[in-house]
């Protein structure tokens, strides 16, 4: 059976000079994606979808990468 997680993106840092799906990560947030994806390594997913924001991507292709799996 698939199991379908879903996660939001990790800390946003706030840029009051551009709209929100184009902030990136504060560097906290970037360290909160290794604590994720030690969590997520054990239902072994097989795929990262995000969706297009600069945040959420980044989210997803930290955990991807520490994972060793695919992300889209």
């Amino acid at each position: 059976m698939r199991t379908l997680i879903l996660v939001r993106h990790s800390e946003s840092k706030i840029d009051p000079l551009l709209p929100p799906q184009d902030w990136s990560l504060t560097r906290e947030g970037r360290q909160r994606c290794q604590l994720l994806a030690s969590k997520l390594e054990r239902i072994h997913p097989d795929r990262i979808v995000t969706s297009e924001e600069k945040k959420a991507i980044e989210t997803g292709k930290s955990i991807a990468e520490i994972l060793g799996i695919s992300s889209t």
